[in-house]
């Protein structure tokens, strides 16, 4: 029961995770610089964020596998995303990073040969299928630079969450910390290379997303996911897909089509269902929960 309600404790704190995450489609857009210029000023101070929390709570800095691959998945993560923001739509960024759990299936099926669970399954395709309505008039065939990036993106996102699925808190903290390192160190020239304008405005919209958008939630990302399965994390993270638009029509006047709502819809009533269905079927002996430990113990 105590494992049961650390699991749920985790999945909600990835909820919390997904609405900061969300507002980065407002932000990003709202910044007049370079991409990897952003990336690399909002990972300055999440990472700074993420450092005072280690040395406030006595989490030690260590470099080994687990560490080192987290942080190359999410730094590189970190610059596809923020670049897909700027050479396509907002909704085409998100919608096709959140491919995230299909390529955790594949990793899962392929390499792992693990047995897919057909609520599981049922949940991608489903899930999957309410963003494309979401965001079906905004889909179009154009922008296949920022597609393709943002596809990679999804790729990458799918690493962090099977990297970060178990191991000791110590090697989660330390991946997140240097990917944010990682990313500072690249992206950060580039604000002076491009003589990126160090506006108010500019400077604002950055430090926000290092702190609430990027260093805040990645903290307890590193948290949740001690206790979160990682397919379940980047479902719940689908809802991102949900959110990110709700604050761009909020910003701007946009306002969704009644198919666009019917999709978000959609997507949250599946997450929903599929997140009772996994409880009662992790109750019960047999190979669902076999499957999740196994998956836990190989991330």
């Amino acid at each position: 029961m105590e494992a049961k309600r650390l699991e749920r404790r985790g999945m909600a704190m990835i909820l919390l995770c997904t609405l900061m995450w969300s507002i980065s489609g407002v932000l990003i857009k709202s910044v007049p610089w370079n991409p990897l210029a952003i990336a690399g000023g909002r990972s300055l101070i999440a990472g700074t964020v993420m450092a005072l929390y280690m040395r406030a709570t006595g989490v030690r800095f260590v470099l080994h596998r687990r560490a080192v691959l987290g942080a190359l998945a999410m730094s590189g993560m970190f610059f596809c995303f923020t670049a897909a923001n700027k050479l396509t739509t907002a909704a085409n960024a998100i919608v096709i990073q959140s491919t995230a759990p299909v390529f955790i299936l594949l990793y899962n099926g392929v390499f792992r040969r693990q047995r897919i669970r057909a609520h599981d399954a049922l949940a991608v395709a489903v899930t999957l299928g309410g963003i494309a309505i979401f965001f079906f008039d905004e889909l179009s065939p154009g922008h296949l630079l920022g597609n393709a990036v943002a596809l990679v993106s999804g790729i990458l996102l799918a690493a962090v969450y099977i990297v970060n699925g178990d191991g000791e808190q110590d090697a989660r903290m330390s991946g997140i910390l240097l990917s944010h390192m990682l990313t500072a160190l690249v992206g950060l020239p580039l604000v002076f290379v491009t003589r990126a304008p160090l506006t108010a405005q500019a400077l604002g919209g950055v430090v926000l997303m290092g702190v609430v958008q990027l260093g805040i939630p990645y903290v307890l990302f590193a948290l949740a996911m001690r206790h979160c399965p990682p397919l379940a994390g980047s479902l719940i993270g689908l809802a991102e897909a949900v959110f990110n638009p709700l604050w761009v029509a909020l910003a701007t006047g946009e306002v969704p089509s009644p198919l666009a709502l019917c999709g978000g819809v959609l997507v949250l009533v599946t997450l929903a269902l599929w997140a009772i269905r996994s409880q009662r079927a992790d109750v019960t002996p047999g190979a669902a929960r076999e499957t999740d430990e196994k998956a836990r113990d190989s991330a």
